[in-house]
């Protein structure tokens, strides 16, 4: 069976478990015990967990305001929707990337039309 570890962090920080790499250490924090399950997950994993957390670099708080004002200019008002972004932005790389391209190239076509 395969593992989705991307998709496993974010289940685990919704489930309030936040992971993080720290000079080659997997270091956990949770608002609440670990369960069983995570705790196997996370010995079973441990070594692609480090892998993944040690390229993930965090949005940052200017990201997060250009695809918000991207999504206001496409009219996507609803809160449940802006947050899976902004969430997805932050775990993927790529699509942030394309995300961010998207906000700019939508910014571009609204200055230029008030030219």
């Amino acid at each position: 069976m395969s593992c989705d570890i991307a998709t496993s962090l974010q289940r685990m920080r919704r489930a309030g478990v936040q992971l993080r790499q720290q000079n080659g250490r997997l270091i956990i924090d949770s608002t609440t015990p670990l369960t069983d399950a995570q705790i196997t997950f996370i010995r079973e994993h441990k070594p692609a967990l480090l892998e993944q957390l040690s390229e993930h670099r965090p949005l940052t708080a200017a990201e997060a305001q250009r695809i918000n004002a991207w999504l206001d200019r496409l009219g996507e008002h609803d809160l449940a929707t802006r947050a899976e972004v902004l969430e997805l932005a932050d775990s993927d790389p790529e699509q942030r990337i394309a995300w961010l391209r998207s906000a700019a190239e939508v910014n571009l076509q609204t200055t230029e039309g008030i030219e």
